[in-house]
């Protein structure tokens, strides 16, 4: 059992799943801009399918997990801002 997470670095995508689906989502054009990205989090075993919209880089980040988190988006006004170094 895996869940996904698709990190946004730049552009727009439509992201379907079973269980949820998420249209035209993304701001940033480039990872250099001053906003934060958008994320997916699947389901655990969940299909999904990407349309990618523009130009678009994608962080994909798997896992093994036992949870029953929801699939959901996750938006740039989720995230909190830490400054390191």
């Amino acid at each position: 059992m895996r869940f996904v997470l698709f990190y946004y670095l730049s552009g727009k995508a439509n992201v379907k799943m079973k269980s949820n689906e998420f249209n035209d989502i993304g701001e940033r054009m480039s990872v250099f801009e001053k906003t934060h990205p958008y994320s997916v989090y699947v389901f655990i075993d969940d299909n999904y399918e990407i349309e990618i919209l523009t130009d678009f880089e994608l962080a994909v980040c798997e896992a093994p997990g036992k949870g029953a988190f929801e699939t959901r988006l996750i938006a740039p006004n989720d995230i909190k801002q830490a400054d390191c170094g």
